[in-house]
């Protein structure tokens, strides 16, 4: 793939990736991804969407909060 074809594919990924394709767009894409490096790609990025939107932040226990605001430089 060239390098203006590569930048291109990555931009339309990005904005694949957060559902931001307009239609023209979209064909475009799916071109792209006939082509089985940009597909492998896509599953990549794809994959790490997917971890990191189902990551979660866990609560800090009690006596976290109890010390905090006591070490907050004021």
């Amino acid at each position: 793939m060239k390098e203006m074809e590569g930048d291109r594919f990555r931009m339309l990924m990005m904005k694949a990736l957060d559902g931001e394709l307009a239609g023209s767009e979209q064909s475009e894409f799916d071109n792209f991804l006939r082509s089985k490096e940009c597909a492998d790609e896509w599953a990549r990025f794809h994959k790490v969407k997917e971890a990191t939107m189902a990551l979660k932040f866990s609560t800090p226990a009690p006596e976290v909060w109890d010390t905090y605001w006591t070490s907050v430089y004021h």
